[in-house]
Parts: structure tokens; sequence; C-alpha cells
């Protein structure tokens, strides 16, 4: 695909119009495709991890609001991101 683009000047909605392949297929997510943990997520990876080492059975909020009230200040879908990576998720159990 990357041939197509690259070497015959054609742009990307034009290679894969030509290979029969749809755009979004090919094409990296939106947003970079970050889908892990990045270098800079390493303070705050840290600093959850201690807190659910000292505190196992609080929830995902109480977790965000004790870190703000450490003066960590992130944005809640940065926490929660890093939170479902690190399966920190707490299992409910039906009776």
């Amino acid at each position: 695909m990357a041939h197509y683009a690259s070497g015959r000047g054609l742009s990307q909605r034009q290679a894969c119009a030509l290979v029969g392949l749809a755009r979004n297929s090919y094409a990296p997510p939106p947003g970079g495709g970050r889908g892990g943990l990045q270098p800079a997520d390493a303070e705050l990876v840290a600093r959850l991890r201690a807190l659910v080492q000292r505190h196992g059975g609080w929830g995902f909020w109480k977790y965000y609001y004790r870190l703000r009230k450490l003066r960590v200040v992130v944005n809640h879908k940065r926490v929660w991101r890093i939170y479902q990576l690190l399966n920190l998720q707490l299992v409910v159990k039906k009776h």
C-alpha cells in the first residue's frame, strides 16, 4: 500500500481506491493510535500503583480524587485510560 502512495505519487485515498481497500482499514486511528502506556505516564502509573497497593478496595473515582488531593493534576480521562491498561477495575460480584 505504501508502495503505491510513495512510489507513484498517489495520495492515500487514491492508493486505497486503486487497491480496493477501505481507507479506514489502512489509516491509523485518529490521535496517533496511542494504545499503550507512554513514557510520560511513568510517574502517574507509579503513584496510581502505590495507591492501589495501599487501598485495594477503592474504585476509580476515589483514586482519581486522591491523586488530585496529592496535587497530581491530570485529566480524569488520562487516569481512566491508565487505570484500564493496568487492569485495575474492581470485579463486582453478583449474589
